[in-house]
């Protein structure tokens, strides 16, 4: 296995001197040596932003989110996830991401909230029976929420579960 803290300090050498090519090749080396390394996880993902390519940053936030997520860095893990929002904003994944580290924090105000905005999401891409088991979910977390009570309501009913939406 290859020294990662050496592979990094390659890394930034070359990220320094503006090598593009060389810091990505290192870090991602570095990366392989140690899967677990936030800190190669993160600064391949700068490289990789740098070099314009988009969908492989998207990629490696989210990487970089399960690893936070592995050693508890909820906070970390959730700011990533806004990053991801930022340049993404309709990405289900990380809105998800953001939904487990809340409930992973105990932060049930947030996971409700994150979970009905992910839920109007699912509805705008026309994805009702996704919407209606993240309101179930929701639900089951604060089941004395009248609000989710209500969504949840309105989409069974509107998706043709009458009887379930009168239950509500």
């Amino acid at each position: 296995m290859a020294d990662v803290t050496a592979l990094l300090a390659e890394a930034d050498a070359a990220y320094h001197s503006s090598n593009w090519d060389g810091a990505l090749e290192s870090y991602t080396k570095a990366l392989e040596a140690d899967p677990t390394s936030a800190v190669a996880c993160r600064r391949r993902a700068d490289v990789l932003a740098i070099r314009g390519r988009f969908a492989d940053v998207l990629e490696a936030y989210f990487r970089l989110i399960d690893i936070l997520e592995s050693q508890d860095d909820l906070d970390g893990a959730l700011e990533v996830a806004h990053w991801v929002m930022n340049l993404k904003p309709d990405s289900d994944q990380a809105r998800m991401k953001m939904i487990f580290a809340y409930h992973k924090k105990g932060d049930l105000k947030e996971v409700v909230r994150q979970s009905r905005e992910l839920a109007r999401l699912y509805i705008d891409l026309g994805q009702g029976d996704q919407s209606i088991a993240l309101l179930q979910q929701a639900q089951k977390a604060d089941p004395d929420n009248l609000e989710i009570g209500l969504e949840l309501a309105e989409m069974y009913v509107s998706h043709g579960h009458i009887q379930d939406g009168a239950n509500q």
